[in-house]
């Protein structure tokens, strides 16, 4: 999967295809460089994560344990030409209920190139109420 996701939006939903499983689930097994990936992204975000394909999309569920917030980044894109889409849900903001900024609370679309932004308003909001 390393490999292909440098060559594109395409591939990398055909990947997600190859490598999950039965359940849906992508498996260590199938493919160690998407579990060392998923490994370093768990650690750097102090989150859980989990990826499921669904038709013509990726899904990936972030849980915080300690506080038991929660949300879904959807991986979306109408046509291999068009520019990707995010969706950010929230699922549960847990302990941060009382002190979760407005953009915690509604759904969000944004570009892929402002993943680095999001993820660093998450953390951000996690070190400050931990």
């Amino acid at each position: 999967m390393c490999k292909k996701m440098a060559s594109g939006k395409k591939k990398l939903l055909e990947s997600c295809t190859e490598v999950n499983d039965q359940s849906g689930v992508a498996s260590a097994q199938s493919d160690p460089c998407n579990w060392l990936i998923r490994e370093l992204f768990e650690h750097a975000l102090g989150m859980t994560l989990s990826a499921r394909y669904q038709t013509g999309s990726i899904r990936l569920s972030a849980l915080h344990q300690s506080s038991g917030y929660s949300f879904t980044l959807t991986w979306t894109s109408k046509a291999p030409e068009e520019e990707a889409e995010l969706l950010y849900h929230a699922l549960s903001l847990g302990t941060f209920e009382r002190v979760a900024p407005e953009w915690m609370r509604v759904d969000i679309m944004f570009s892929p190139t402002m993943c680095s932004i999001f993820f660093e308003r998450v953390s951000h909001v996690i070190k400050l109420h931990l």
